[in-house]
């Protein structure tokens, strides 16, 4: 029982990890992205909107990304406010984030 217990923890941990690392990553391209973007010349411009679709897919990512702590969550949230996300997108990103609460909630 304690060899799960671990595994399950270590996952927990990978898990998070892995999240927060694709969120440390989607704020370096949006950043990187602005960076260019003020610099007035066509590769430079180029690579900023490669950047910036790199940060988008890497949004959708975090959306998806299962979180199984309240720190996770809470990570997610933050990422997710950050992204400016439509209306249409928001209302489907609620429920996941409801079932992400759920899942928390029931591991409690």
């Amino acid at each position: 029982m304690a060899k799960a217990a671990s595994c399950s923890t270590t996952s927990k941990q990978n898990s998070d990890a892995e999240l927060l690392a694709m969120i440390r990553r989607c704020d370096e391209l949006w950043r990187e992205a602005e960076r260019l973007d003020e610099k007035p010349n066509a590769a430079s411009n180029a690579r900023a909107i490669e950047l910036c679709r790199e940060a988008c897919v890497l949004e959708w990512k975090i959306v998806d990304a299962k979180v199984i702590s309240p720190e996770s969550l809470a990570a997610k949230i933050r990422a997710i406010r950050r992204a400016e996300f439509d209306a249409e997108d928001m209302a489907a990103i609620l429920d996941r984030l409801a079932i992400d609460a759920e899942r928390i909630a029931a591991t409690r």
